[in-house]
């Protein structure tokens, strides 16, 4: 089948690739996931583009097409083409659904990379500022991973659902949503391994002890605590904030820098919103939504709706 995304594939080519597909496809398709996340985004690209070729080149291989539809997808999101993302996703997706009595033999985590392609579709759609479309493609996703969750769970399918639950929730806060925000949040916590919101008084010794530092899990929280204040429950907002704090990796990765601003934020609206800071405290919130932006400057797509959320356009 001749895709949008093909590229043009001569005889020779075939012969030469069909046998080893299976061999490379499952090298090369987690090297794309890592460029991207380390947002090295050309590099990305290319493997992308490549393992879309390999995958092309048997016809047994549609399921293979499709994820590296996906995969492709998320490096333009990244790179903030989010046109051209929606139709290749949109396009994967179409696929997938042609490949129904295939998927239906294959094995689980078959079906967890089309949930993903769902996924990926809502957050795009988030990014495109079509929200009830997002929230239609997010919901749907959610429910894959829930049926997935049922049916034949995988080691990975809890924290599928609770990257599920989390883009989900970013969704319902950019509708005014917060409460079913903070529904899921709580449920994407205890996939993750349990919620973490430390009380007032304990220690930070109590708070640390026995318990490794996760930048899924700050990520959730930091949502968490902008879903509390768009609830009005600022101490709530507070512990979350606190919480994704002590679950930030010190580290010069990209995904980890972007949780550290992603949490930093979530910090700043804290001290800028409660009624019960002082003068002294909110002013360091400016200080902590410049160090925010240059953090997310430096990784994300000029377009990026993060970036332009802080004043980063």
């Amino acid at each position: 089948m001749k895709t949008q995304s093909s590229v043009g594939k001569p005889s020779v080519f075939k012969a030469m690739v069909a046998p080893p597909a299976k061999l490379l496809l499952p090298v090369l398709q987690p090297l794309v996931s890592l460029f991207t996340l380390s947002r090295k985004l050309k590099a990305a690209e290319r493997v992308a583009k490549f393992c879309l070729l390999v995958s092309q080149s048997r016809a047994d291989n549609s399921l293979d097409a499709a994820w590296s539809l996906a995969l492709l997808t998320e490096v333009l999101r990244c790179q903030g083409r989010f046109a051209e993302a929606e139709a290749t996703v949109r396009e994967a997706i179409e696929m997938y659904q042609q490949c129904e009595p295939e998927l239906s033999q294959a094995k689980t985590e078959r079906a967890e990379q089309k949930a993903l392609t769902q996924e990926l579709l809502g957050t795009i759609l988030r990014d495109l500022g079509r929200y009830s479309e997002a929230l239609k493609a997010g919901k749907k996703s959610c429910e894959m991973v829930e049926q997935i969750q049922k049916d034949c769970a995988t080691t990975n399918s809890p924290f599928i659902l609770a990257d599920c639950y989390l883009e989900l929730s970013r969704t319902l806060n950019f509708t005014g949503q917060p409460d079913d925000a903070i529904t899921l949040l709580h449920q994407a916590l205890d996939l993750r391994g349990g919620a973490e919101e430390e009380t007032e008084d304990e220690t930070n010794a109590e708070k640390n002890n026995g318990k490794s530092p996760d930048r899924y899990k700050a990520n959730i929280l930091a949502e968490l605590s902008r879903s509390y204040l768009m609830s009005g429950e600022f101490k709530e907002a507070q512990c979350a904030a606190d919480s994704a704090m002590t679950n930030l990796i010190v580290s010069d990765h990209a995904e980890d820098q972007l949780a550290r601003a992603r949490v930093i934020l979530a910090v700043a609206d804290v001290l800028r919103q409660s009624p019960e800071k002082t003068p002294e405290e909110r002013s360091k919130a400016t200080a902590m939504r410049a160090e925010a932006l240059v953090i997310r400057k430096k990784w994300l797509s000029a377009k990026d709706p993060d970036l332009l959320d802080i004043g980063g356009g």
